[in-house]
């Protein structure tokens, strides 16, 4: 706006208006100093919608404080004057553009964030339930990585690293798992085994009495 010789003051509340929220209005961001016009034009603009003013429609106050200022610089135009405000409707829409994308850039980073911060405390929270469990469900040759590890260090560690040294736990318990179910089916299997042999031993038991 500055290129197309636009009064200070509008550049000025313009774009300090366009950097807050929504709901905050032009007159809000008036300079002190501002001219009554520059006031009166501000309550006209604020009187419509926020939206309105991002879509493009302006009050025609702002022409006439440009023009005055046109004036001053001795540019006094009516076509001056006309292409200005066509020139001030595309830089809105312009910087509504850049605002999109930089209030969507910072809303992907703020979602990336909460994502990070969820996933951390998630992991924390797993590594405490392991260290609070303890070596219950570990393979004897296996307990050292709980015995001597502090907890603390663990919990200092990257959030890779964390799931590594998760996964590795879960690991370790799973082949403890597998062993213990090995050992019970190993068992099972063996007591079957002596159950069949004793009730094939009382048969034939039985039949050598018959016999007899």
């Amino acid at each position: 706006m500055e290129s197309h010789h636009t009064h200070p003051d509008i550049v000025r509340v313009i774009i300090d208006t366009l950097l807050t929220d929504s709901h905050v209005k032009f007159a809000d961001q008036i300079p002190l100093d501002a001219h009554d016009s520059l006031r009166q034009c501000v309550h006209l603009q604020d009187s419509l919608d926020r939206l309105e003013f991002h879509r493009g429609h302006i009050v025609s106050a702002w022409g006439h404080i440009q023009k005055e200022h046109f004036d001053s610089l001795f540019v006094s135009s009516r076509k001056k004057q006309t292409r200005w405000t066509e020139g001030l409707i595309h830089k809105i829409n312009s910087m509504n553009m850049s605002l999109w994308h930089f209030r969507n850039a910072i809303a992907e980073e703020q979602k990336k964030q909460e994502e990070k911060h969820r996933r951390t405390l998630n992991l924390d929270n797993e590594i405490e339930d392991i260290f609070r469990i303890g070596v219950a469900g570990i393979r004897p040759t296996d307990q050292h990585i709980i015995v001597d590890t502090n907890i603390e260090k663990v919990l200092e560690l990257s959030m890779s690293d964390k799931e590594d040294w998760i996964s590795m736990v879960r690991t370790m318990q799973k082949c403890y798992a597998r062993t213990v179910e090995t050992d019970m089916s190993n068992m099972r299997l063996r007591f079957e085994q002596w159950t069949n042999f004793q009730r094939t031993s009382r048969q034939t038991d039985t039949s050598t009495n018959t016999d007899t």
